[in-house]
């Protein structure tokens, strides 16, 4: 399902940055914005609707309760929409079909390494078992797949002091009422206090 996106531009100059990035913050008076999103249409191999600048009196239209009159432009996106959970059975399922040992509740302890510092295996606990003891597990490949959780991955083969790399964003989801906003379009809001 594609979800299309606004992102209303209100300032030609966003501070914070969005995402902590400073050259993001001339993307609406550059034009980088636009060229961002086109890219990210380009990422997806060109498979979503193009992305593509709303004037700031069509943006009135589409959503009444803006304040649009300080509204410069907006950009839309399309994000891909999927059920998540399905995804990753679907992947536990294909890992498993090609002779892979999976395990549900389980909890890295440590990363096991051998005599040439490669990883290859883990000390693992079962975490649906009260009284469980660890365990090791022997693999030829590690892979960490941590998304936000990767520093954390990261502390247990490289040590405590290990240099954080993920600068995780945070946002809330609200569903309005259809009078704020259409139904057939998303809203991101990027210049917020945070960036």
């Amino acid at each position: 399902v594609r979800v299309p996106i606004a992102v209303p531009l209100a300032q030609w100059l966003i501070w914070p940055p969005p995402f902590d990035y400073p050259l993001a913050a001339l993307g609406p008076a550059t034009g980088l914005f636009v060229l961002f999103f086109k890219f990210y249409d380009a990422l997806s191999g060109f498979s979503a609707p193009s992305s593509y600048v709303m004037s700031a009196a069509r943006a009135r239209e589409e959503f009444p309760q803006l304040d649009a009159q300080r509204m410069k432009y907006v950009c839309v996106f399309y994000e891909g929409a999927h059920n998540d959970a399905r995804t990753n059975l679907s992947i536990a399922f294909t890992a498993a079909a090609h002779g892979a040992c999976m395990a549900n509740y389980a909890e890295v302890r440590r990363i096991l390494f051998d005599g040439a510092g490669t990883a290859c295996g883990a000390e693992v606990l079962d975490r649906a078992e009260p009284d469980a003891t660890p365990f090791f597990v022997k693999a030829k490949k590690v892979i960490y797949a941590g998304g936000p959780f990767t520093d954390g991955l990261r502390e247990l083969s490289e040590g405590k002091d290990v240099k954080p790399v993920v600068n995780g964003s945070g946002g809330t989801h609200i569903v309005l009422p259809p009078y704020y906003c259409p139904r057939h379009l998303g809203m991101v809001d990027m210049m917020t206090s945070r960036g």
